[in-house]
């Protein structure tokens, strides 16, 4: 293999290992890195060694290397001296079952599981084999950077932190590089189709390299330092639909709970001040695929579609809380439920869930106010309220085909004396608490699985298990049911007057959809006690209410239909709490006027720069050199004027035949100058004499009566469009 070849070879398998950096943030620990960096460069080897044999042939040794080497990894210990047996395709099969189960649960940064590890080993290895084939059996040099990508961007898209500034300038070089090797080999270097393409391509490709990096740089360092980038955009391009709508398709937070609930030390997440106790909710989950519960859904700008106030305010009371976020690790927005209003720039809902979140990575640091009806109806409001479920609530009332029987029977069996909704929702929770013993140590999941392990056999679980049954079990008799994610209400700082949230009060819980009332929570897991005063759940406990273990209050607790903390808070102002404060709304303001100041800078500099590179060029091409060059450099400042315009002379084509036939496509005027100018080009490259700096100054006269020509025959968005092309500034070879 050549040197040229080698290099090329080099730099790809380099973008291969670059591109599963992504992996760092997806893992907890660096045991993920030999095995995968093995398998990125393995397959480049064995794409090496199989070069000249047949397709089939090569795809097979390839696919026994790999094998190979995911025994080795995975099951080595099953092994005959690296051979498999049959307890390694056993060990191997539990594992690619424990991974896809993983993939889809686990949240980074995971343990390096022998699944996890099978499957990125495996897909790193076919991805690093259809980049070799691609570029060097396929001759598609861009072509072979794809399956790298994909590699890079899932690893990134799963990791902790998604992008990285550096791991993504990285990986733009290295790519970069690849094509520079590709070019300098000699390679075909076709664009995307192999052999074939236009040279002219692949030219423009390798002019524009230096280019594109120098751009990749400064968006990457600049950007995100440039005024206003951090704010909320002017105009939303993000999302699946028009007026910024956002769309979200997210993994179970179930599978974090456990995580949070046996974390060591107990970390303090947010603080709320509310004058009532209640359940923290982040989300809730609709889709039960009989592995997981999952959310999706369409997130819109929350001013604008957060409902309105409930028309019989007897059953609702208002609560404004004020949260101070600290590291909460998470997108969604704590919050109590029902929440009508909240004071947070950028903050978006979903509509049918009423999940808040914010478009930056994460909530951390965040402090915002929300105003939330909080339900007061009594088991009688409940208990007559009922009917069959609408239409548009079929999504919450579906179970997968194979959803185990014994399951539903369990679940009729329990609720076979209950009358209405409430009653069902009701017995259904008793069962579930009274029967079965919460504890933190039992194993995660939700799966059906794990929900008849958890009903039949080990009747031990925490929340997660408790609210994913409830929930499954209450679709499985035709009620609504989804499973609420959140926390409870934490520990209460009389002094402070706030509540402070850990991760031990990380929980999860089911709400049943009862007609006329709305989304009802329930709480079916031991040891928790639903926080609202009415007791509709029969659950609540006025020693377990934080408000009223050191306050004093004038309003009895056992009176259901006022709030048991309302009474010993002081009044609040009549001053709406949502209301803008003017200093603050002069800041912000100051600051949109100074994020369009730099926004209206910013344009008038990409405006101004073409137009003024392209002068300085012509100065040059004017003034440097001798006759000579300075009559070839008209020639050339022609040339781009009409490229500006869509013309541009053929490699065979003579100056003279251009000019009298492929310049006049663009304007009948050009034809004129661009003859007597190509008469003077001719001259000056042929003649043993260098041209005078009379024919100097009548090339350039032509050149000038040629961009008036063009510009009168053009509109004047065209000759705006033409001075502010940046294509011919960018390197190009010679074509005459």
């Amino acid at each position: 293999m050549s040197a040229q070849r080698s290099g090329s070879l080099l730099t790809l398998a380099t973008l291969s290992v670059v591109a599963t950096l992504g992996f760092a943030r997806l893992f907890g620990d660096a045991s993920w890195v030999l095995p995968v960096m093995l398998a990125a460069v393995g397959a480049h080897g064995v794409g090496l060694a199989s070069r000249r044999w047949p397709a089939p042939l090569a795809l097979a040794a390839s696919a026994v290397a790999l094998g190979l080497l995911v025994c080795a990894v995975v099951a080595g210990h099953t092994t005959f001296y690296g051979l498999p047996t049959a307890s390694t395709l056993s060990t191997l099969g539990r594992a690619w079952t424990a991974g896809l189960d993983s993939f889809r649960n686990a949240v980074a940064p995971t343990k390096v599981t022998p699944g996890l590890l099978m499957l990125s080993v495996g897909g790193t290895w076919i991805c690093a084999a259809a980049a070799d084939w691609l570029a060097f059996r396929g001759e598609a040099t861009l072509t072979a950077i794809l399956p790298p990508f994909v590699l890079f961007v899932m690893g990134a898209a799963l990791g902790k932190d998604g992008f990285q500034l550096p791991t993504t300038f990285v990986f733009v070089v290295a790519a970069l590089l690849f094509v520079a090797a590709n070019h300098a080999a000699g390679l075909p270097n076709a664009w995307f189709s192999g052999r074939g393409s236009p040279p002219g391509l692949t030219r423009l490709a390798m002019g524009a390299a230096p280019v594109a990096l120098l751009v990749a740089a400064a968006g990457l360092l600049l950007g995100p330092n440039l005024p206003g980038a951090q704010a909320t955009p002017l105009v939303e391009l993000r999302g699946t639909g028009g007026g910024g709508d956002t769309s979200r398709i997210t993994v179970s937070p179930l599978v974090d709970l456990k995580a949070r609930l046996t974390s060591t030390p107990v970390t303090e997440l947010f603080t709320v001040r509310s004058p009532v106790p209640a359940y923290w909710r982040l989300t809730a989950l609709e889709e039960f695929d009989g592995r997981i519960w999952s959310s999706r859904g369409t997130y819109r700008p929350a001013g604008d579609h957060l409902p309105k106030e409930a028309s019989d305010q007897s059953l609702t009371y208002k609560v404004v809380q004020d949260y101070r976020i600290g590291p909460l690790d998470s997108f969604w927005l704590p919050a109590a439920y029902r929440p009508g209003r909240v004071d947070l720039q950028g903050a978006r809902v979903n509509a049918e869930s009423l999940t808040l979140l914010t478009e930056k990575e994460s909530a951390a640091g965040l402090i915002y106010k929300v105003q939330s009806e909080i339900p007061r109806y009594t088991p009688a409001d409940l208990a007559q309220a009922g009917g069959d479920p609408a239409a548009d609530l079929q999504p919450y009332l579906e179970l997968p085909e194979d959803f185990p029987a014994d399951v539903r029977d369990l679940a009729r069996q329990k609720t076979a004396n209950a009358n209405g909704p409430y009653q069902q929702a009701l017995a259904l929770q008793d069962f579930l608490r009274n029967n079965y013993t919460y504890d933190e140590a039992a194993p995660a999941g939700h799966s059906d699985d794990h929900l008849r392990y958890f009903l039949f056999r080990s009747k031990i679980g925490y929340c997660e298990q408790f609210a994913g049954a409830y929930a499954a079990m209450a679709r499985s008799i035709g009620l609504p049911a989804r499973v609420a994610v959140g926390f409870t209400p934490g520990a209460y700082d009389p002094a402070a007057d706030i509540f402070h949230v850990t991760t031990k009060e990380a929980h999860a819980w089911p709400e049943v959809h009862i007609n006329g009332l709305g989304w009802v929570a329930f709480e079916p897991t031991p040891g928790r006690f639903e926080p609202n005063p009415t007791n509709y759940t029969g659950t609540y406990n006025p020693q377990a209410n934080p408000v009223l273990a050191t306050t004093t209050t004038t309003t009895s607790a056992a009176d259901p239909s006022t709030p048991a903390a309302t009474a010993t808070k002081p009044n609040k102002p009549e001053k709406d709490p949502f209301q803008s404060d003017p200093s603050q709304s002069s800041g912000r303001s100051a600051r949109w006027l100074v994020e369009i100041a730099a926004a209206v800078l910013f344009l008038a500099l990409v405006l101004a720069v073409p137009p003024v590179l392209k002068r300085r060029r012509r100065d040059r091409r004017r003034r440097a050199g001798p006759t000579r060059a300075r009559v070839a450099g008209a020639w050339s400042e022609a040339l781009d004027r009409l490229r500006e315009a869509g013309a541009a002379p053929a490699a065979t084509v003579t100056p003279m035949e251009f000019a009298r036939a492929g310049a006049r496509s663009v304007a009948a005027d050009v034809g004129t100058p661009m003859t007597g100018l190509a008469r003077l080009f001719t001259k000056a490259s042929y003649s043993p004499g260098d041209p005078s700096e009379e024919e100097v100054s009548e090339a350039w006269a032509e050149v000038d009566t040629l961009s008036k020509a063009l510009d009168e025959g053009d509109s004047a968005l065209g000759r705006w469009r033409r001075r502010l092309n940046p294509a011919t500034l960018l390197p190009r070879a010679s074509t005459t």
